[in-house]
């Protein structure tokens, strides 16, 4: 019998091939298809081609298959010629005609990674791990108070990573670790919608494998699968089903899972049965059991595409600012000096103005689209100015004026007719 390849268990092997992958290699039998598909994926060294066992075995087969020609007393060229054309067309259909339909769904995909199709054939858990184990990766963002870690993943393309905005919100640098412990940086931001909770990012990696989108329906109760930075466990892989294929909360639409997961999920895959992202893990629920939630994978379309830095998103000084001091003082002391001159009581000239404190005497709001809201005590209504972030400073523009405000870490410093005024984030 001849030797059967190991990798599709169906044709006879052709070549002994050692497949080298990190630090691991295995020699094994293949064919021809198998030999191809994967050297795409991995190292492929070519040890002997196997000849002689098979091709007696495939010799005697053919045979025994035209012993009736023989019978039938043909010549002998008649006999040579059917055997070379029965030759010519199993050799088509063993060899030419896979390689035929590999070309042509490679075309379909286009040509922005060498990654593995999937097919409309279900996969296993472990065939779906293997493929969406090397696009998926861990990521790292950090600024100077705080390390966020969560998980990204190549989809459709290479050019950019997917994630959550909120794993690199307030992030001045960011790197991703790949399926092999290799580490590469994490350039700037190709596009995002922080309403949605979705970033696409930029890196220094050029990822040769990809998920496919699914453009299958999601529906409730079909198997999914999650890969992930579960607590930092890189590669961490669950799965589970839909538990509601259309979950609206607060105006937004995600996918209810119970595939389990932690923090560091945060932006990884959520896959169906053909191995396809359905969605991104965004949410879970600490007090319930498996109440996981994803943004369905079609809203990355409707993400504007505009690059920029990743220090831009560094919103650090982004919030609401009361007041601390006031000419070097306490604010509190600063108006019950004040006060002591005109004789009221603190309660008295709180209620006078609706606050409840001397530090929302003057309050600065600073929001995310690049303005500024400013109430003061005892204004009718908020003053609204724009806001930009110049390295350690804040412009803050009303009506054409600027103010300039220091920045230090949670605090901002401000001088105005000779007065100094310290706010601190609320």
């Amino acid at each position: 019998m001849p030797r059967e390849c190991a990798s599709c268990k169906q044709q006879p092997a052709t070549v002994l091939a050692r497949l080298h992958r990190d630090e691991r290699s295995i020699v094994v039998p293949l064919c021809q298809q198998c030999l191809i598909r994967l050297s795409q994926k991995t190292r492929v060294e070519i040890l002997e081609t196997i000849t002689s066992q098979e091709s007696v075995g495939k010799k005697n087969v053919r045979q025994k298959a035209v012993h009736p020609i023989k019978r039938s007393k043909k010549p002998l060229l008649i006999t040579v010629v059917v055997l070379l054309l029965l030759t010519s067309i199993v050799c088509s259909v063993i060899f030419i005609v896979p390689l035929v339909k590999k070309a042509i769904q490679k075309g379909s995909m286009g040509s922005t990674t060498e990654s593995e199709t999937v097919s409309d054939t279900p996969m296993t858990a472990e065939q779906i791990y293997e493929y969406a184990s090397l696009a998926t990766v861990e990521i790292t963002a950090y600024n100077d108070d705080f390390v966020s870690t969560g998980t990204g993943f190549f989809c459709d393309t290479s050019e950019y990573l997917i994630t959550n905005y909120h794993v690199i919100e307030n992030a001045t640098d960011a790197y991703i670790t790949i399926h092999d412990g290799g580490r590469y940086d994490i350039t700037g931001i190709y596009g995002y919608d922080a309403e949605k909770d979705i970033a696409l990012l930029t890196t220094t990696y050029n990822s040769k494998s990809t998920i496919k989108s699914s453009t299958h329906e999601v529906s409730t109760g079909e198997s999914v699968f999650v890969i992930g930075s579960s607590e930092g466990l890189t590669a961490s892989f669950s799965s589970g089903i839909v538990a509601n294929s259309r979950r609206d909360l607060d105006g937004h639409e995600f996918i209810q899972i119970t595939a389990p997961i932690s923090y560091g999920n945060s932006g990884g895959p959520v896959l169906n049965k053909f191995g396809e992202a359905i969605g991104i893990l965004t949410a879970f629920f600490e007090e319930g059991q498996n109440l996981n939630l994803a943004i369905p994978i079609s809203l990355i379309t409707e993400v504007k595409k505009e690059e920029s830095p990743l220090k831009n998103h560094n919103n650090s000084v982004v919030g609401v600012y009361v007041v601390k001091e006031i000419a070097g003082q306490p604010v509190d002391d600063y108006f019950a000096a004040s006060l002591e001159e005109f004789g009221m009581e603190k309660d008295e000239y709180l209620a006078m103005f609706g606050i409840e404190s001397f530090a929302e005497f003057l309050v600065l709001e600073f929001k995310e689209d690049g303005t500024c809201t400013t109430t003061a005590a005892g204004d009718e209504e908020p003053s609204t100015g724009t806001w930009k972030l110049d390295g350690n400073t804040i412009i803050l523009t009303y009506e054409g004026e600027d103010s300039i405000f220091t920045v230090n870490g949670n605090e901002l410093s401000f001088k105005e007719d000779d007065q100094d005024y310290l706010f601190v984030k609320k």
